[in-house]
């Protein structure tokens, strides 16, 4: 699990820009923090996972307010 902690956060952190009625605790609860021990392996996950959160950050202003479509 730990190799793919970055992975799984990166995807969590995308459903989030479509959840925004989400409160506080509830993001919290979904972007845990790495808890695992460091090794090569995780720190290569990491870094390949969150070189594409630059491009995540890119889409939020792009967002409109309210999305009509998602009923989740």
């Amino acid at each position: 699990m730990n190799q793919i902690w970055a992975a799984i956060y990166l995807y969590r952190a995308v459903q989030l820009t479509v959840l925004r009625d989400l409160d506080e605790d509830a993001v919290t609860g979904l972007l845990t923090p790495f808890n695992g021990d460091v090794t090569p392996e995780t720190i290569l996950s990491v870094d390949i996972s969150f070189r594409h959160l630059p491009n995540l950050l890119e889409l939020g202003p792009l967002l409109p307010d309210r999305e009509p479509y998602w009923s989740i």
